[in-house]
């Protein structure tokens, strides 16, 4: 009985093991990333004249332990690969490779445009249904946004959308390989938007998200943060359904009004199930207020940058 305990120590043994030299890795790999994202996001933050001692702060802290707590690994050690891996194993039925003869750029775009379409909608439902708003509030929280912010995301919604992420590459049968480079393209387009730049993309401003776009989303006015959903690559979609936000005035200012930002990341895990606890299964969006703004940006003045 003993060597058999014993052998499975050795064996838990080398699967930690095994678990930490990814973690490792991962980090290194995901340092070197941010390192890479941060020189030129700085570069021209500062050209443009932006605040950039958001960087020196508590809240981009807190990005950064998020963006290292989803991309080293530690998340999916701690559970998400047991929950992803059940849900291949258990889907394996539905293969079905919808997309799988069909050449291999053609499975790229189709991905790319159903993913984004998807996140579209799911974005959407999180401001519309209240228990999902308790869990994304935590994204919005913040009265400053950098090119971090992107990962700032509760576990549990991370969890059920990447699920669903999962479900759909099953369905599509999208090769392995086209998953990390379709992941690091949209990963930087993402990181962007939530970065301090005056960028619009001019003329493809309806098409792509850009951080002029994406900024009105982070606003504190509901009329502001309940429109341009899209938070992906493409913004045609808020066109398409009516939630474009057609000012491209800086909002006064950022965050949740009524809903500090929790100074701890403790704070921030617990604080949906407290306020779901105190309020009820259904908890209370923010007052909105009346429609999205179709007013020109003098109603509204401008922020000095954060």
């Amino acid at each position: 009985m003993s060597d058999l305990i014993l052998t499975w120590l050795v064996h838990q043994a080398g699967i930690l093991a095994a678990h930490l030299v990814q973690i490792a890795v991962n980090t290194a790999r995901a340092l070197l990333t941010i390192v890479l994202l941060f020189i030129p996001i700085w570069y021209f933050e500062r050209r443009q004249g932006s605040d950039t001692s958001r960087y020196g702060r508590r809240s981009f802290a807190h990005d950064l332990a998020y963006t290292l707590f989803y991309d080293t690994g530690v998340f999916r050690v701690l559970g998400a690969s047991l929950i992803w891996g059940a849900v291949q194993d258990q889907l394996g039925f539905m293969r079905i490779g919808l997309l799988g003869d069909l050449p291999i750029l053609v499975v790229g775009v189709l991905y790319v445009l159903i993913t984004d379409v998807i996140g579209y909608w799911s974005h959407r439902a999180e401001h519309s249904i209240p228990f999902l708003w308790q869990f994304h509030s935590v994204h919005h929280a913040p009265e400053e946004i950098n090119f971090l912010t992107s990962a700032r995301v509760h576990p549990l919604p991370r969890l059920m959308w990447g699920t669903i992420d999962v479900i759909l590459l099953i369905l599509l049968g999208v090769p392995p390989t086209m998953w990390f480079p379709l992941m690091l393209v949209q990963s930087f387009l993402i990181a962007v938007q939530h970065a301090d730049l005056d960028w619009s993309y001019g003329r493809f401003y309806p098409i792509l998200v850009s951080p002029v776009f994406h900024r009105m989303h982070h606003s504190t006015d509901r009329r502001d943060f309940d429109t341009n959903y899209s938070n992906k690559l493409f913004g045609i979609w808020d066109y398409l359904f009516g939630t474009a936000n057609p000012s491209r005035t800086r909002p006064i200012a950022l965050g949740v009004e009524g809903q500090p930002p929790e100074p701890t990341l403790m704070g921030q895990f617990w604080g949906p199930f407290r306020r779901i606890a105190r309020s009820g299964i259904v908890p209370e969006l923010p007052a909105s207020s009346a429609t999205p703004h179709q007013d020109d940006p003098q109603d509204r003045s401008l922020v000095a940058r954060s």
